[in-house]
């Protein structure tokens, strides 16, 4: 199979066991995690079914899933045409897709009319989540999920319109183009790497590689955004030096049907273009689209915040990728700026949110591969957020290594050493030199974290109001946790008493709360079940007077430099 972006799943005796038309069903919790599993991977679910349609979102609206499946073809009609019309709807190529039934006569009729998808039996559902197929891509803030679901919108509201043209002229489409930033290497590698049906020069490059282009050529990264949201990094260029000629010029296909590839090529002046292989929009001289617009500042849209009449908000998210759970169910007109964990091209998830390393306590070296120079740069100290959201789990979490010199590097977690699966040996090196030559004198004491956090507050502007979060005092299941619920307690009751004190400009958002018992958890202490950061997200929402969604808000959004996030051991 090529590489898996949509898996429909038909539903009786395939997502769950039974008919539910006849003698009723039982759900299959292990389909159902499957389902959330894949969705945290950046790969969509949606659903083929001949059943009534109400009956099949009360029954999975019940278990909460119904919002994880997009594009539902629910009803007594051809499932060869139903999933046809959902890979046209959502851009994607028929090889990307997968689809899922018990019935072979349904998965023959869908091989032939859905020429080139890829057809499986349930009892292949075992080794699914396995296959590099669906591997995906880390994506635990579902933002795909969410870009779809946008898509969906539009395609509803598509039919209130007499023609497609006076439909986007509706949309208030809007485009940022940017010159690429070392932060956004990722993003556009990943585009790259994985757009086909509007890459049209089709080259591929590796991520060295496209560093390099970076410094060298004229690259621009492309953000969209309408009335039904933002769809953030969606397209790149690269002009040669002469700038008569694009080298690259793609978009993802999300973007197709909008107009946007065409806009910015009439823009661009009709540079040389060598078109590779097959693309799924022909650029036309003649073809003017006038209905984006091109915007030149990534947060504020002028004519919104007169509309609203409101001065914006911003809000700072500093702490663990987990975060971007609890943002998904803030409303999307939230203006938020995350500053999360990253990962290297050494496959380690970098943390910059320790006490220390905001302090300048821990300096940067280019001879410790751990903390790279971008883990130091910070807006935590700017004087233009209202308030910063800031998770101090890392000051629970980290061991302190300090070597001959006193240099101290906050590192690693509960005495574990990171272990480097790298292609690169020097890196390894390099870690094996930092053992030797730094000492773990286990975390932070209470008292330096106290001192820390007050010195902390002193620096932050007066005007900007600061929420931490604390960490639950639940006993985990791994083994090398061991312990530390009783220095989450120690912890916890110090920033409780750090919060009463500065109550005037501090608030607390208290895990514990929500966090129960062993349910309430995932992989690890400081990482919980989807409902546990929606509860979050609720008290946030009250405390910076914000909304979740389906709530009323007069705030603006636009993500900045989100990063690729994991969930590891140090997520």
């Amino acid at each position: 199979m090529k590489q898996i972006k949509l898996i429909v799943w038909d539903l009786d005796e395939t997502f769950w066991d039974g008919t539910l038309s006849e003698e009723g069903i039982t759900i299959d919790s292990q389909k159902v995690e499957l389902v959330k599993e894949l969705t945290n991977r950046g790969i969509i679910n949606s659903i083929s079914s001949k059943n009534d349609f109400d009956k099949v979102k009360f029954e999975l609206e019940k278990i909460g899933i119904w919002n994880y499946f997009v594009f539902p073809k629910i009803g007594w009609y051809s499932k060869g045409n139903a999933i046809d019309e959902t890979v046209k709807q959502m851009g994607l190529r028929a090889e990307n897709v997968l689809f899922i039934d018990d019935n072979h006569l349904n998965l023959t009729e869908v091989e032939k009319v859905v020429k080139g998808i890829n057809c499986i039996h349930p009892k292949m559902l075992k080794d699914l989540s396995l296959m590099f197929d669906v591997e995906g891509k880390n994506d635990v803030s579902h933002s795909r999920l969410k870009q779809y679901q946008l898509i969906e919108e539009k395609c509803t509201q598509r039919k209130h319109y007499e023609t497609d043209i006076e439909f986007l002229r509706s949309c208030n489409i809007k485009i940022l183009v940017e010159k690429v930033s070392i932060t956004d290497i990722e993003r556009i590698h990943e585009l790259i790497n994985r757009t086909n049906q509007l890459n049209f020069t089709k080259k591929r490059i590796s991520y060295s590689d496209l560093q390099e282009l970076v410094k060298k050529c004229d690259s621009y990264k492309v953000s969209a955004l309408d009335d039904y949201g933002d769809y953030g990094v969606v397209g790149f260029y690269s002009l040669s030096e002469n700038r008569r000629k694009l080298d690259h010029f793609l978009f993802s296909c999300r973007t197709i049907n909008l107009g946007i590839e065409q806009f910015l090529y009439n823009k661009l002046g009709e540079p040389e273009l060598e078109l590779v292989g097959e693309v799924a929009v022909n650029l036309e001289s003649d073809f003017k689209p006038d209905w984006i617009k091109v915007i030149d500042n990534p947060i504020v849209d002028t004519e919104k915040k007169e509309k609203n009449g409101n001065r914006l908000n911003k809000i700072l998210f500093k702490g663990g990728c987990d975060l971007s759970q609890m943002n998904f169910y803030l409303n999307s007109d939230n203006n938020i700026h995350e500053e999360t964990n990253f990962v290297t091209e050494s496959n380690l998830s970098i943390h910059s949110e320790h006490t220390s390393i905001l302090l300048g306590k821990t300096d940067f070296s280019p001879e410790f591969p751990y903390l790279p120079k971008e883990s130091f740069e910070t807006k935590f100290f700017d004087p233009d957020f209202d308030y910063i959201v800031y998770s101090v789990l890392m000051d629970y979490t980290q061991d302190i290594y300090v070597n001959t010199n006193g240099d101290i590097i906050p590192f690693g977690g509960y005495g574990k050493k990171i272990e480097l699966v790298d292609k690169e040996h020097f890196v390894q090196e390099k870690m094996s030199k930092f053992y030797k030559e730094y000492e773990n004198i286990g975390h932070i004491k209470v008292e330096d974290f106290m001192s820390n956090l007050n010195e902390i507050l002193c620096r932050i502007p007066s005007g900007v109001k600061i929420i931490l979060i604390n960490g639950a005092e639940v006993e985990p299941s791994k083994s090398y946790e061991k312990g530390c619920v009783e220095r989450h307690v120690l912890f916890n009751k110090a920033v409780d008493e750090f919060c009463e004190k500065n109550k005037d400009r501090v608030k607390l958002l208290d895990v514990r709360k929500y966090v129960k018992n062993q349910d309430d958890l995932t992989d690890n202490i400081r990482h919980y079940k989807r409902n546990i950061y929606k509860q979050l997200a609720d008290e946030l929402a009250v405390i910076i007077n914000v909304s979740t969604k389906n709530g009323n808000t007069n705030l603006i959004y636009y993500k900045e430099k989100i990063k690729n996030k994991i969930f590891s051991f140090f997520g």
